[in-house]
């Protein structure tokens, strides 16, 4: 019964909303706090949006236990923290959904709520109280996020806008459907044929290898050379049992290295791309030479195992 009344005392002092200094309780479950949210710096309601998920929030923060100092921002490079998508991770990440920006939030909570992200502090107990003083310094919308890794991801893979890479997409997520069951019977057309089939291509510096060129053949085209840099959309099949290893276009994802020069893309790429002109598409058969080789690369890809690569070549960036 001792423990009982002792706990309980404990509990309804962490826990009560006390009206006078101003805290109050949220969260539940295992993200419990109380918080006190101070006036904001700025004269006029705070100029932004209320926070959301998958907002990014750069803080100003300073933590204490028992009263003294565990961390400050100014010696710890300050705090980034993006929002989740979907589910809070600790109790503060909750508690910050209170907040604007120009904000500041006093967070108190048990140790156990937040231990995950302070395991530098895993001298402290569980059940002890932890209180953190934010300020919420910058606030940057999800959509706002998105607009600028769009942009980042445009001018990485040469677009003009975001707008032409969006289009680009668009129109590659719409093959990729049904690109497996493409790949698969050309494969079988190509083996019941014996590798005879028309519009088949060999080279004889590499035993096995065969392609076509997929219409529109845009033959007479800009082809790239050595050191440019092109940028494909592809995906890749075991020719036995016709299992996907990777179909890029499924994640709307061009694939940029330099031909002949990029050591970690397999040999096979860079003699597909270096045999389509620009805006051309082609299906290869690849020998265990111009792929993962005689030990495979299991458990994914066995020895000695035939590849089919789809590639249609995006873009080609001459070499400076």
């Amino acid at each position: 019964m001792k423990y009982i009344v002792l706990f309980s005392l404990f509990a309804f002092h962490f826990f009560a909303c006390s009206s006078g200094e101003g805290w109050q309780q949220g969260g539940e479950n295992d993200y419990i706090y109380e918080y006190k949210l101070l006036p904001s710096r700025y004269q006029t309601p705070a100029p932004s949006s209320p926070i959301d998920w998958g907002d990014e929030l750069r803080m100003e923060y300073k933590i204490f236990h028992r009263d003294s100092l565990l961390e400050r921002s100014d010696t710890n490079g300050g705090l980034v923290l993006i929002v989740p998508a979907r589910q809070f991770r600790n109790a503060w990440e909750s508690a910050m959904m209170r907040a604007r920006l120009g904000d500041s939030l006093l967070v108190r909570l048990r140790m156990r709520h937040v231990a995950a992200s302070m395991q530098r502090f895993a001298h402290i107990g569980l059940e002890d109280t932890i209180e953190a003083h934010f300020t919420i310094v910058a606030h940057t919308p999800r959509a706002r996020l998105q607009n600028l890794a769009d942009s980042a991801l445009a001018k990485t893979w040469g677009f003009r806008s975001v707008e032409a890479m969006k289009s680009e997409q668009a129109l590659v997520l719409a093959q990729s459907d049904t690109m497996g069951d493409f790949m698969q019977k050309w494969a079988d057309n190509y083996m019941l044929a014996g590798g005879k089939l028309a519009h088949i291509q060999a080279d004889s510096a590499f035993p096995n290898w065969a392609y076509q060129i997929l219409p529109p053949d845009l033959g007479g085209s800009r082809y790239a050379q050595a050191g440019d840099t092109v940028c494909v959309y592809y995906a890749l099949m075991l020719e036995q049992g016709g299992e996907m290893l990777d179909n890029g276009l499924a994640r709307g994802e061009r694939l940029c290295f330099a031909l002949y020069e990029a050591g970690h893309i397999l040999p096979a790429f860079h003699h597909a791309a270096a045999r389509l002109p620009i805006s051309g598409r082609g299906i290869f058969f690849v020998p265990p030479a111009l792929g993962y080789g005689a030990e495979g690369s299991p458990p994914a890809v066995p020895p000695a195992s035939n590849l089919l690569i789809y590639m249609q070549l995006a873009d080609v960036r001459k070499r400076n």
